[in-house]
């Protein structure tokens, strides 16, 4: 029986190629984290989502998303792949935003 095996060697420039890639794309991971952790320590910071009524942060909720499907059906035809993009990352937010909730209200205290 004559076997024929074949060996991928991946030294080279395919590995090359490889890192690269991986290493742009933590850079921009690590990059995209920047905006995201100064506001968090704004927003932490400064208190004022402590400040605001119930009635006034639902309303700043609600214009910013009826801002964002206004600025998502406007644009809808050119850039599509962003609109999916956005809505997997609003459904991945709201699925973390339902179970904080529900911890929240089955995982209080009776005081």
């Amino acid at each position: 029986m004559n076997e024929s095996l074949q060996s991928f060697d991946l030294s080279g420039s395919m590995t090359q190629q490889r890192n690269r890639v991986l290493r742009n794309t933590y850079w921009l991971l690590a990059l995209s984290m920047v905006p995201t952790v100064l506001g968090a320590w704004v927003g932490v910071s400064t208190g004022v989502v402590t400040g605001l009524s119930p009635i006034v942060s639902m309303v700043v909720f609600f214009a910013g998303a009826f801002g964002f499907m206004f600025a998502i059906e406007r644009t809808i035809g050119e850039t599509n792949y962003i609109s999916a993009t956005l809505a997997l990352y609003l459904d991945v937010y709201n699925v973390f935003q339902s179970l904080l909730s529900l911890l929240g209200i089955f995982g209080g205290s009776d005081d």
